[in-house]
């Protein structure tokens, strides 16, 4: 396994989701909605990717919980995308019933689409947040290589190659989600972009995501 292709998913994802701001959008519209998510999106895979390669894995794991936050949204707003508003307009009680990251996990449950899925991405969910997110004793190996506590980075090659194995595919399914949510009338350039990230993604999936997945 080639920790370069996983780079090179990283860095086709975060240069499509440059592409996707040149599509037209009126502030508070869903495109911009979605749009504003693939700077989000595009903040977080370049802050764990720096931070994984510098030797800070705890916050570079943390960010990725962030993104899995972000890939369950998109994925309830591509199976319904009057959610998109709905989601935009909510009031902080609204969110947290309705869109807090456990209630998006229960509602994709009970979508044809994603049926099945959940407890994959509870059981991913809860391994980065008890690791990464919240203060535990099993989450010190992220800041203690050998159980020996040390200020500041450090190179740990496993931590690496799992941070930039789930960087990549999880920032590639997000940006595809990003990308399919964005399909009113674009410009020339933006769609030229879409097709040739597509085209790449491919190669990266038939590699390294689709023999992962297990039988549903």
């Amino acid at each position: 396994m080639d920790l370069r292709d996983h780079l090179r998913a990283i860095h086709d994802a975060l240069d499509h989701l440059v592409a996707l701001q040149r599509e037209y959008s009126a502030p508070g519209d869903d495109t911009h909605t979605v749009q504003l998510f693939a700077i989000r999106l595009f903040n977080i895979g370049g802050s764990a990717c720096k931070l994984g390669l510098s030797g800070y894995y705890q916050q570079a794991f943390q960010l990725l919980r962030d993104s899995l936050e972000q890939v369950n949204l998109l994925d309830l707003f591509r199976a319904d995308r009057s959610k998109i508003a709905e989601w935009r307009l909510a009031d902080n009680k609204r969110l947290k019933r309705h869109f807090g990251p456990a209630a998006v996990r229960e509602a994709l449950d009970k979508l044809p689409e994603y049926k099945g899925q959940k407890a994959g991405r509870d059981r991913l969910y809860a391994i980065l947040s008890e690791h990464a997110a919240h203060a535990t004793y099993r989450g010190f190996r992220l800041v203690a290589p050998g159980n020996s506590p040390r200020l500041g980075p450090f190179f740990d090659a496993t931590l690496l190659r799992a941070l930039l194995e789930d960087l990549g595919r999880h920032l590639a399914h997000a940006t595809l989600a990003a990308s399919m949510l964005i399909d009113g009338a674009m410009n020339s350039a933006v769609m030229r972009a879409k097709t040739e990230y597509v085209d790449r993604l491919r190669v990266y999936h038939d590699k390294y995501i689709k023999p992962s997945r297990s039988p549903q």
